[in-house]
Protein backbone atom coordinates (compact mmCIF):
# COMPACT_ATOMS: atom_id res chain seq x y z
CA UNK A 1 0.00 0.00 0.00
CA UNK A 2 1.51 3.43 -0.64
CA UNK A 3 2.34 6.05 1.46
CA UNK A 4 -0.50 8.19 2.64
CA UNK A 5 -0.67 11.72 4.22
CA UNK A 6 0.42 11.95 7.97
CA UNK A 7 -1.64 8.51 8.68
CA UNK A 8 -0.75 6.97 5.79
CA UNK A 9 0.86 3.61 5.55
CA UNK A 10 4.37 2.59 4.31
CA UNK A 11 6.02 -0.52 2.73
CA UNK A 12 9.22 0.09 4.59
CA UNK A 13 7.08 -1.00 7.85
CA UNK A 14 6.82 -4.69 6.62
CA UNK A 15 9.76 -5.67 9.13
CA UNK A 16 7.51 -5.54 12.16
CA UNK A 17 6.87 -8.29 14.52
CA UNK A 18 3.43 -9.77 13.73
CA UNK A 19 2.77 -10.93 17.46
CA UNK A 20 3.51 -7.18 18.66
CA UNK A 21 0.47 -5.98 17.03
CA UNK A 22 -2.56 -6.48 16.58
CA UNK A 23 -4.22 -8.43 13.59
CA UNK A 24 -5.65 -5.57 11.39
CA UNK A 25 -2.64 -3.46 12.11
CA UNK A 26 0.15 -6.39 10.64
CA UNK A 27 -2.34 -6.57 7.82
CA UNK A 28 -1.67 -2.82 7.16
CA UNK A 29 2.20 -2.74 8.09
CA UNK A 30 2.60 -6.20 5.91
CA UNK A 31 2.50 -4.05 3.12
CA UNK A 32 0.32 -4.88 0.16
CA UNK A 33 1.54 -5.15 -3.21
CA UNK A 34 1.01 -2.46 -5.60
CA UNK A 35 -3.03 -2.34 -7.00
CA UNK A 36 -1.32 -3.16 -10.37
CA UNK A 37 0.68 -5.95 -9.24
CA UNK A 38 -2.40 -8.19 -8.10
CA UNK A 39 -4.75 -7.99 -11.54
CA UNK A 40 -4.38 -8.52 -15.05
CA UNK A 41 -3.49 -5.78 -17.91
CA UNK A 42 -7.20 -5.85 -18.95
CA UNK A 43 -8.07 -5.49 -15.52
CA UNK A 44 -5.81 -2.60 -15.03
CA UNK A 45 -7.36 -0.49 -17.84
CA UNK A 46 -10.63 -1.13 -16.69
CA UNK A 47 -9.38 0.14 -13.08
CA UNK A 48 -7.86 2.93 -14.95
CA UNK A 49 -11.13 4.13 -16.37
CA UNK A 50 -13.09 3.56 -13.18
CA UNK A 51 -10.31 5.74 -11.46
CA UNK A 52 -11.16 8.30 -13.71
CA UNK A 53 -14.56 8.52 -13.30
CA UNK A 54 -14.04 9.04 -9.40
CA UNK A 55 -11.65 12.01 -10.59
CA UNK A 56 -14.55 13.48 -12.53
CA UNK A 57 -16.78 12.84 -8.89
CA UNK A 58 -14.13 14.52 -7.08
CA UNK A 59 -13.69 17.20 -9.21
CA UNK A 60 -17.69 17.91 -9.22
CA UNK A 61 -17.49 17.84 -5.52
CA UNK A 62 -14.81 20.59 -5.43
CA UNK A 63 -16.66 23.03 -7.99
CA UNK A 64 -20.35 22.57 -6.47
CA UNK A 65 -18.37 23.36 -3.16
CA UNK A 66 -16.06 25.83 -4.10
CA UNK A 67 -12.67 24.46 -3.91
CA UNK A 68 -11.47 23.05 -7.01
CA UNK A 69 -8.84 25.40 -7.26
CA UNK A 70 -6.91 24.43 -3.37
CA UNK A 71 -4.11 22.12 -3.66
CA UNK A 72 -4.20 18.94 -2.02
CA UNK A 73 -1.96 18.99 2.04
CA UNK A 74 -0.63 15.92 3.12
CA UNK A 75 -0.20 17.57 6.38
CA UNK A 76 -2.94 20.13 6.70
CA UNK A 77 -1.63 23.20 9.07
CA UNK A 78 -4.35 24.29 11.15
CA UNK A 79 -4.92 27.88 9.42
CA UNK A 80 -5.40 25.19 6.06
CA UNK A 81 -8.06 22.95 8.27
CA UNK A 82 -9.98 26.55 9.71
CA UNK A 83 -10.06 28.10 6.56
CA UNK A 84 -11.86 25.22 4.89
CA UNK A 85 -14.32 24.92 7.72
CA UNK A 86 -14.89 28.92 7.59
CA UNK A 87 -15.43 28.63 4.01
CA UNK A 88 -18.05 25.71 4.36
CA UNK A 89 -20.09 26.35 7.60
CA UNK A 90 -23.18 27.55 6.09
CA UNK A 91 -22.93 24.50 3.43
CA UNK A 92 -21.68 22.06 5.72
CA UNK A 93 -25.00 19.46 5.92
CA UNK A 94 -25.44 19.46 2.26
CA UNK A 95 -21.68 19.08 1.64
CA UNK A 96 -21.34 16.08 4.16
CA UNK A 97 -24.20 14.91 2.79
CA UNK A 98 -23.27 14.99 -0.71
CA UNK A 99 -19.89 13.76 -0.15
CA UNK A 100 -21.38 10.56 1.14
CA UNK A 101 -23.82 9.41 -0.08
CA UNK A 102 -26.48 10.68 3.07
CA UNK A 103 -24.79 7.93 5.26
CA UNK A 104 -23.38 10.45 7.61
CA UNK A 105 -26.77 10.97 9.34
CA UNK A 106 -26.49 6.90 9.42
CA UNK A 107 -23.15 6.92 10.88
CA UNK A 108 -23.80 9.68 13.84
CA UNK A 109 -26.92 7.50 14.90
CA UNK A 110 -24.97 4.27 14.95
CA UNK A 111 -22.61 6.00 17.50
CA UNK A 112 -26.01 7.06 19.40
CA UNK A 113 -27.01 3.36 19.65
CA UNK A 114 -23.49 2.69 20.47
CA UNK A 115 -23.72 5.24 23.45
CA UNK A 116 -27.44 4.95 24.60
CA UNK A 117 -27.19 1.50 26.60
CA UNK A 118 -23.37 2.62 28.31
CA UNK A 119 -24.93 6.10 29.36
CA UNK A 120 -28.06 4.51 30.88
CA UNK A 121 -26.05 1.68 32.66
CA UNK A 122 -24.15 5.31 34.33
CA UNK A 123 -26.84 6.85 35.03
CA UNK A 124 -28.23 3.68 37.04
CA UNK A 125 -25.37 3.39 38.52
CA UNK A 126 -24.35 6.98 39.42
CA UNK A 127 -28.29 8.91 39.67
CA UNK A 128 -27.47 11.71 41.48
CA UNK A 129 -26.33 13.72 39.02
CA UNK A 130 -26.18 13.11 34.86
CA UNK A 131 -23.52 11.72 32.80
CA UNK A 132 -21.10 14.17 30.98
CA UNK A 133 -21.33 13.54 26.82
CA UNK A 134 -18.83 15.26 25.17
CA UNK A 135 -18.89 15.45 21.63
CA UNK A 136 -15.71 15.97 19.78
CA UNK A 137 -15.36 18.36 16.42
CA UNK A 138 -18.82 18.96 16.61
CA UNK A 139 -18.83 21.41 13.74
CA UNK A 140 -22.73 22.56 13.59
CA UNK A 141 -23.67 20.39 15.72
CA UNK A 142 -25.53 17.38 13.84
CA UNK A 143 -23.32 14.67 16.02
CA UNK A 144 -24.67 15.86 18.47
CA UNK A 145 -28.32 16.30 18.02
CA UNK A 146 -28.69 12.68 16.01
CA UNK A 147 -26.84 11.74 19.24
CA UNK A 148 -29.60 13.52 21.48
CA UNK A 149 -32.31 12.54 19.72
CA UNK A 150 -31.72 8.32 20.16
CA UNK A 151 -30.98 9.46 23.76
CA UNK A 152 -34.51 10.94 23.98
CA UNK A 153 -36.15 7.40 22.54
CA UNK A 154 -34.28 6.08 25.11
CA UNK A 155 -35.06 8.48 27.76
CA UNK A 156 -31.60 8.95 29.33
CA UNK A 157 -30.46 12.19 30.54
CA UNK A 158 -27.32 13.57 30.06
CA UNK A 159 -25.21 16.55 30.23
CA UNK A 160 -24.10 17.00 26.81
CA UNK A 161 -21.12 19.49 25.31
CA UNK A 162 -20.46 19.93 22.05
CA UNK A 163 -16.86 21.56 21.28
CA UNK A 164 -14.80 22.67 17.98
CA UNK A 165 -12.14 25.12 17.26
CA UNK A 166 -14.01 26.74 14.33
CA UNK A 167 -15.98 30.15 15.77
CA UNK A 168 -18.20 29.57 11.75
CA UNK A 169 -19.24 26.27 12.43
CA UNK A 170 -20.41 26.76 16.02
CA UNK A 171 -21.75 29.58 15.37
CA UNK A 172 -24.44 27.76 12.78
CA UNK A 173 -25.34 25.14 15.83
CA UNK A 174 -28.23 26.91 16.60
CA UNK A 175 -29.72 26.63 13.22
CA UNK A 176 -29.02 23.28 13.38
CA UNK A 177 -30.66 22.88 16.99
CA UNK A 178 -33.87 24.72 15.20
CA UNK A 179 -33.80 23.02 11.94
CA UNK A 180 -33.29 19.13 13.19
CA UNK A 181 -34.05 19.31 17.35
CA UNK A 182 -37.69 20.14 16.99
CA UNK A 183 -39.81 19.40 20.32
CA UNK A 184 -38.14 16.51 21.53
CA UNK A 185 -34.66 18.72 21.91
CA UNK A 186 -36.75 20.67 24.53
CA UNK A 187 -35.68 17.85 26.62
CA UNK A 188 -32.46 19.07 27.09
CA UNK A 189 -32.95 22.85 26.69
CA UNK A 190 -30.68 23.70 30.16
CA UNK A 191 -28.23 20.48 29.43
CA UNK A 192 -26.80 21.26 25.97
CA UNK A 193 -24.63 23.38 25.02
CA UNK A 194 -21.59 24.29 22.57
CA UNK A 195 -18.25 25.47 23.46
CA UNK A 196 -15.23 26.54 21.36
CA UNK A 197 -12.26 24.68 22.97
CA UNK A 198 -9.57 22.85 21.38
CA UNK A 199 -9.83 18.84 21.04
CA UNK A 200 -6.12 18.28 20.57
CA UNK A 201 -5.64 20.19 23.65
CA UNK A 202 -8.77 19.27 26.43
CA UNK A 203 -6.82 20.35 29.17
CA UNK A 204 -4.85 22.91 28.08
CA UNK A 205 -1.37 21.09 28.28
CA UNK A 206 -0.18 23.16 25.42
CA UNK A 207 -1.68 26.54 25.99
CA UNK A 208 -4.18 28.47 28.05
CA UNK A 209 -6.30 30.91 26.42
CA UNK A 210 -9.03 33.22 27.54
CA UNK A 211 -11.50 32.12 24.48
CA UNK A 212 -11.06 28.48 24.80
CA UNK A 213 -12.76 26.00 27.15
CA UNK A 214 -10.99 23.34 29.22
CA UNK A 215 -11.95 20.46 30.85
CA UNK A 216 -11.27 19.32 34.05
CA UNK A 217 -9.26 15.24 34.39
CA UNK A 218 -12.25 12.32 35.15
CA UNK A 219 -14.95 14.62 34.19
CA UNK A 220 -16.51 13.41 31.24
CA UNK A 221 -18.25 10.07 31.42
CA UNK A 222 -18.26 9.43 27.21
CA UNK A 223 -17.10 10.95 24.74
CA UNK A 224 -17.56 10.93 20.95
CA UNK A 225 -15.94 11.49 17.86
CA UNK A 226 -17.29 11.55 14.03
CA UNK A 227 -14.92 12.34 11.46
CA UNK A 228 -13.03 13.70 14.04
CA UNK A 229 -10.01 12.14 14.11
CA UNK A 230 -7.86 13.42 10.31
CA UNK A 231 -8.22 17.00 11.34
CA UNK A 232 -6.12 16.57 14.89
CA UNK A 233 -2.55 18.41 14.97
CA UNK A 234 -1.50 15.70 17.45
CA UNK A 235 -3.35 12.45 17.71
CA UNK A 236 -1.79 10.38 19.83
CA UNK A 237 -0.95 13.30 22.38
CA UNK A 238 -4.83 14.15 21.92
CA UNK A 239 -5.82 10.59 22.75
CA UNK A 240 -3.75 11.01 26.20
CA UNK A 241 -5.78 14.01 26.87
CA UNK A 242 -9.12 12.14 25.99
CA UNK A 243 -8.22 9.62 28.48
CA UNK A 244 -7.50 11.73 31.08
CA UNK A 245 -10.59 13.78 30.85
CA UNK A 246 -12.90 10.50 31.28
CA UNK A 247 -13.70 9.47 34.35
CA UNK A 248 -12.99 5.46 35.90
CA UNK A 249 -14.71 3.34 32.62
CA UNK A 250 -15.40 5.85 30.97
CA UNK A 251 -16.01 5.18 27.26
CA UNK A 252 -15.02 6.62 23.86
CA UNK A 253 -16.65 6.17 20.44
CA UNK A 254 -14.61 6.70 17.13
CA UNK A 255 -15.71 6.96 13.69
CA UNK A 256 -13.90 7.87 10.92
CA UNK A 257 -12.15 6.85 7.41
CA UNK A 258 -10.11 3.84 6.98
CA UNK A 259 -8.35 2.54 4.22
CA UNK A 260 -9.52 -0.14 2.85
CA UNK A 261 -8.14 -3.65 3.17
CA UNK A 262 -8.34 -6.37 0.49
CA UNK A 263 -9.64 -9.40 2.72
CA UNK A 264 -12.89 -7.25 3.37
CA UNK A 265 -13.51 -6.03 -0.36
CA UNK A 266 -17.41 -5.65 -0.10
CA UNK A 267 -19.85 -6.09 -3.40
CA UNK A 268 -21.11 -3.74 -5.77
CA UNK A 269 -25.32 -4.46 -5.84
CA UNK A 270 -25.31 -4.16 -9.97
CA UNK A 271 -23.00 -7.03 -10.47
CA UNK A 272 -24.11 -9.38 -7.27
CA UNK A 273 -20.11 -10.15 -6.71
CA UNK A 274 -17.32 -9.54 -5.05
CA UNK A 275 -15.06 -6.51 -6.45
CA UNK A 276 -11.52 -6.49 -7.39
CA UNK A 277 -9.82 -5.14 -4.10
CA UNK A 278 -7.32 -3.54 -6.35
CA UNK A 279 -10.51 -1.31 -6.75
CA UNK A 280 -10.95 -0.19 -3.55
CA UNK A 281 -7.18 0.43 -2.89
CA UNK A 282 -6.53 2.03 -6.21
CA UNK A 283 -9.98 4.76 -5.49
CA UNK A 284 -8.40 5.29 -1.78
CA UNK A 285 -4.78 6.11 -2.98
CA UNK A 286 -5.59 8.07 -5.94
CA UNK A 287 -8.86 9.90 -5.11
CA UNK A 288 -10.42 9.47 -1.67
CA UNK A 289 -7.36 11.28 -0.02
CA UNK A 290 -5.81 13.32 -2.02
CA UNK A 291 -9.18 14.62 -3.65
CA UNK A 292 -11.67 14.24 -0.84
CA UNK A 293 -9.92 13.82 2.49
CA UNK A 294 -7.04 16.21 1.81
CA UNK A 295 -8.41 18.93 -0.41
CA UNK A 296 -12.03 18.78 0.22
CA UNK A 297 -11.73 18.00 3.72
CA UNK A 298 -8.42 19.12 5.00
CA UNK A 299 -8.06 15.71 6.78
CA UNK A 300 -4.89 13.28 6.40
CA UNK A 301 -5.51 10.00 6.57
CA UNK A 302 -6.76 8.79 10.67
CA UNK A 303 -6.26 4.56 9.89
CA UNK A 304 -3.39 3.98 11.94
CA UNK A 305 -4.22 6.55 14.71
CA UNK A 306 -7.65 4.69 14.79
CA UNK A 307 -5.65 1.57 15.52
CA UNK A 308 -3.62 3.15 18.28
CA UNK A 309 -6.10 4.53 20.43
CA UNK A 310 -6.13 0.66 22.61
CA UNK A 311 -2.28 1.22 23.29
CA UNK A 312 -2.19 4.96 24.72
CA UNK A 313 -1.74 5.05 28.45
CA UNK A 314 -1.34 7.64 31.19
CA UNK A 315 0.17 7.43 34.93
CA UNK A 316 -1.30 9.22 37.27
CA UNK A 317 0.78 10.58 39.91
CA UNK A 318 -1.94 11.26 42.38
CA UNK A 319 -2.97 7.41 42.70
CA UNK A 320 0.08 5.79 41.38
CA UNK A 321 -2.24 4.05 39.15
CA UNK A 322 -1.48 3.57 35.29
CA UNK A 323 -4.72 3.24 32.75
CA UNK A 324 -5.47 2.89 29.65
CA UNK A 325 -8.08 2.06 26.89
CA UNK A 326 -9.36 -1.46 26.75
CA UNK A 327 -10.68 -2.05 23.41
CA UNK A 328 -14.53 -3.02 23.44
CA UNK A 329 -15.26 -3.07 19.44
CA UNK A 330 -13.83 -2.41 16.35
CA UNK A 331 -15.26 -2.55 12.80
CA UNK A 332 -13.65 -1.98 9.72
CA UNK A 333 -16.31 -1.91 6.58
CA UNK A 334 -17.07 -0.32 3.25
CA UNK A 335 -19.83 1.64 2.93
CA UNK A 336 -21.62 2.19 -0.53
CA UNK A 337 -20.61 5.59 -2.33
CA UNK A 338 -22.56 6.94 -5.41
CA UNK A 339 -24.14 4.31 -7.54
CA UNK A 340 -23.23 1.88 -5.10
CA UNK A 341 -19.35 2.29 -5.68
CA UNK A 342 -17.32 0.32 -2.54
CA UNK A 343 -14.91 3.20 -1.91
CA UNK A 344 -16.21 4.51 1.27
CA UNK A 345 -14.36 2.54 3.95
CA UNK A 346 -14.68 3.13 7.66
CA UNK A 347 -13.93 1.89 10.98
CA UNK A 348 -15.34 2.35 14.54
CA UNK A 349 -13.44 2.01 17.35
CA UNK A 350 -15.62 1.49 21.11
CA UNK A 351 -13.12 1.72 23.89
CA UNK A 352 -12.88 1.99 27.72
CA UNK A 353 -10.78 3.59 30.24
CA UNK A 354 -9.60 1.10 32.41
CA UNK A 355 -6.98 0.43 35.47
CA UNK A 356 -4.01 -1.99 34.36
CA UNK A 357 -1.09 -3.21 35.52
CA UNK A 358 2.77 -1.29 35.56
CA UNK A 359 3.53 -4.52 33.09
CA UNK A 360 0.21 -3.72 30.84
CA UNK A 361 1.19 -0.31 30.91
CA UNK A 362 4.75 -1.29 29.60
CA UNK A 363 3.31 -3.74 26.45
CA UNK A 364 0.93 -1.04 25.49
CA UNK A 365 4.02 1.70 25.65
CA UNK A 366 6.15 -0.67 23.29
CA UNK A 367 3.14 -1.79 20.42
CA UNK A 368 2.41 2.08 20.25
CA UNK A 369 6.33 3.28 19.78
CA UNK A 370 5.59 0.47 17.21
CA UNK A 371 3.22 2.17 15.45
CA UNK A 372 4.80 5.70 15.91
CA UNK A 373 7.49 4.43 13.89
CA UNK A 374 5.31 2.98 11.62
CA UNK A 375 3.41 6.90 11.27
CA UNK A 376 6.86 8.21 11.17
CA UNK A 377 8.30 5.86 8.13
CA UNK A 378 4.46 7.02 6.58
CA UNK A 379 4.66 10.47 7.06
Amino acid sequence: MNQVGNGGVSGKAADFESEALPAPIVALLQNQRPWWQTVSPAETFVIRLGIIVLRLLATWLQLRLGVWRRKSSMVPSRSFVDSTYTRIARRYAYAHALTTNGRDAWWRREVAWEVAPFLKRRLRERPTSPPVLLDLCTGTGLSLVEVLRILALENVSVKAIGIDINEAMLGETKNTVAAYGRDWLSDYSGTLEFARADASDLLGRRTRRADLQYFEPCSVACITSICGTGGLTEPIESFRQHLEVLDDEGMIVVLDMHCPIPDLASTWPPFHRQTWPAFEQAAWEEVTVPDVLQKLWAWCDPTLFLHAIPFVTIFVDSSGHHYGFRLLSRQIRTEPWWFGLPVMSMARIVAQKTRITPDEARLKKETLRRIQGALREGG
